[in-house]
């Protein structure tokens, strides 16, 4: 038989009213401790790289220490491999062969020699939790021809998403994140600068390199959900969130969330 005093009793109230409060004023989504996650498995997992209408990059690690940087652009292409190794909480890359299809001079003077990369936490970012960082011994022209030249390169790490519902902010508007889902246009929308119907309109661009430029996105359209506004504003007769939304060559735009299910 347990007996509890005055004093316990007294003491289990405290820690109940305490945990009452703590749950009744805690955030929307609570901030998980986070691990870092193990480098050697992203590399071996992680597909990074991006691409658009203008361009593609690609960056792979191999299991056998080899990597491979890729990039394509119209009238600029650039390659680097060579080998990797592990040096604590990091990577060190050694180039082996480079090439630039533009250059008189094509080699590794034209790129990087050397290179270190790591995993970074991104505290602030609507759509992921981390990102690669690679820093190289030499600047160069990294993406077009007339680029400024850089020493730096940063890739989102893609399965380490933001957890939905997330409060952050972009660009001075808060938001609450989205998890990147995939939404359906149900009738045409339009597309705007910031969440409301003050901001400039913008064109729906479907491929930045030859279009079609668009007036407004067109029903039926797939599109990615970013985050939403944190409030639901009236615009005439409805009352919904506006969403920040991508869809091809338009990335972070917002619309209204009336008009597309997610």
């Amino acid at each position: 038989m347990i007996i509890r005093t005055p004093k316990a009793i007294s003491l289990m109230a405290v820690f109940l009213a305490g945990s009452c409060n703590s749950a009744k004023n805690s955030p929307l989504v609570s901030p998980a401790p986070r691990v870092m996650p193990v480098l050697k498995e992203v590399l071996e997992t992680e597909k990074f790289g991006h691409s658009s209408g203008m361009h593609t990059l690609t960056v792979t690690f191999g299991e056998k220490g080899h990597f491979e940087f890729h990039y394509g652009s119209e009238g600029w292409y650039w390659a680097n491999s060579g080998s990797y190794t592990y040096s604590d909480s990091s990577i060190n890359l050694k180039s082996q062969s480079c090439s630039f299809w533009q250059e008189k001079d094509p080699g590794c003077k034209n790129s990087f020699t050397e290179g270190r990369c790591f995993i970074s936490e991104m505290q602030e970012d609507i759509e992921y939790l981390y990102e690669l960082v690679c820093k190289f011994n030499k600047r160069f022209h990294m993406y077009t021809s007339d680029s400024k030249l850089n020493d730096e390169m940063k890739l989102d790490i893609k399965r380490y998403k933001v957890p939905v519902g997330t409060p952050r902010k972009f660009k001075g508007h808060q938001v609450l994140t989205a998890g990147n889902a995939i939404g359906t246009v149900k009738e045409t929308v339009f597309l705007r600068e910031g969440p409301g119907t003050t901001f400039k309109r913008l064109q729906y661009i479907v491929n930045a390199y030859d279009g079609p430029r668009l007036e407004s996105v067109p029903a039926g359209k797939k599109v990615t959900v970013h985050a939403r506004s944190v409030d639901k504003p009236k615009v005439k007769d409805w009352e919904n969130h506006w969403l920040l939304i991508s869809i091809d060559d338009s990335h972070y735009a917002w619309a209204f969330g009336e008009f597309i299910q997610y």
